[in-house]
């Protein structure tokens, strides 16, 4: 679990965790999925589930299962809020980067996983973040590409939308 504070430098993040009554994130528009608090997630072969519905990863390069589920000691502070004899099945034993969960977001936490899903460090290795350590406001667009178009691994220099470079967020 994260104790300090959290700077959060993706742009976008999907994002699942919970609002009080009245709350509101400033920028929602940089956030990719924002789900209300006691979500179930769960991730098998790299298939991300949340509440039974798959949310495919945004970024066309994924690692092979072979890599990415070897089990690794820094994911076991998962099994302080996985849940057992769900509809899901068992939690995973020895947690991976694409074999964990199910878990359930703790009340007035977010689950954050970058969009470049593969190749980032985010909640599948910290934990959830508790909302009092999200400080701050997205001001601009620092960067943005078109994933679905352009050459797969050359997307990020051939299908820039420099259109939204620089496009302040109100």
């Amino acid at each position: 679990m994260v104790s300090g504070r959290a700077f959060v430098a993706v742009v976008a993040l999907l994002c699942w965790g919970s609002l009080a009554s009245g709350q509101s994130l400033s920028g929602a528009a940089l956030v990719q999925a924002l789900r209300l608090g006691g979500y179930t997630l769960v991730m098998r072969h790299g298939r991300l589930l949340v509440n039974g519905t798959e949310f495919p990863s945004p970024n066309a390069f994924i690692l092979p299962d072979s890599i990415a589920d070897v089990p690794q000691p820094i994911f076991s502070w998962q099994h302080e809020i996985e849940i057992a004899g769900s509809r899901f099945g068992l939690p995973v034993a020895a947690p991976s980067l694409h074999e964990w969960g199910p878990l359930v977001v703790p009340a007035g936490s977010y689950f954050m996983m970058g969009d470049n899903r593969d190749n980032s460090v985010d909640s599948r290795y910290y934990g959830p973040v508790p909302r009092v350590n999200l400080q701050g406001t997205p001001m601009f667009v620092y960067y943005s590409y078109d994933p679905d178009c352009g050459v797969a691994y050359l997307c990020a220099a051939t299908a820039i939308r420099w259109r939204r470079i620089g496009h302040w967020i109100e």
